[in-house]
């Protein structure tokens, strides 16, 4: 009982630690596109809630994954509002 409960944890340790490593290289590779993007509609086509909404699931997902410097600038981002 003790050797499947040991490797039941060492399964759920793999997969938690797997999907981590799975966020973090999906926000990596939607960072700064999306963050250019939302810039891009705020500053020049003026669609500010989709930009707002963007830096919304930036910031969020920064907390999770992501930088002091991502935090940093969603934060900002969102604070300007939609």
């Amino acid at each position: 009982m003790i050797v499947a409960s040991s490797a039941a944890n060492v399964r759920t340790m793999f997969i938690t630690s797997f999907v981590s490593r799975s966020f973090r290289l999906a926000f990596e590779a939607v960072n700064v596109p999306l963050c250019n993007l939302g810039a891009w509609l705020f500053n020049e086509r003026e669609e500010r809630a989709i930009a707002n909404g963007m830096f919304r699931w930036l910031l969020a997902e920064s907390r999770e994954v992501g930088s002091d410097e991502d935090l940093r600038r969603y934060g900002k981002n969102v604070g300007c509002g939609p």
